[in-house]
């Protein structure tokens, strides 16, 4: 799978040619950007057909922020060891820090995933989710 953030900056040639990717080469394609999205998809007919499928993530409260968070550990960081990322102290960073939105939560587990395996660490810490934390603010 091929996911492109901010896909309403793109050019409309290239949308012209993403709407082939998958039956050149199987391979699906995700765009990820604002709700302008729609208004430039829906300039080329073959485009919008193939990209019609849509899905808002509006901000998450504190339930959605830790049960994504809990999928984002078990799925997408998977780190040798658990970090107990939806344990309240936890969750108060990340709560702070993303103010509910999911692509912040990505930024924000990813930087902090990269940097415990860089230390040498199986997983993340109170500590170092602080420190990534504080470079998004």
């Amino acid at each position: 799978m091929i996911i492109l953030d901010e896909a309403h900056r793109l050019r409309p040639k290239t949308f012209s040619e993403l709407r082939d990717i998958f039956d050149l080469l199987n391979i699906s394609v995700a765009l990820v950007g604002t709700d302008r999205l729609d208004a430039v998809v829906r300039r080329d007919e073959q485009v919008y057909n193939r990209f019609m499928a849509c899905h808002r993530f509006h901000r998450m409260d504190s339930q959605a922020l830790e049960d994504t968070t809990a999928i984002w550990e078990a799925y997408v960081l998977r780190l040798p060891q658990p970090s107990n990322l939806t344990s309240a102290p936890m969750q108060k960073i990340l709560g702070a820090s993303t103010r509910g939105y999911l692509g912040l939560l990505d930024d924000i587990l990813r930087h902090a995933a990269r940097r415990a395996l860089q230390a040498g660490r199986p997983q993340i810490d109170l500590n170092l989710l602080s420190q990534a934390a504080a470079e998004y603010h």
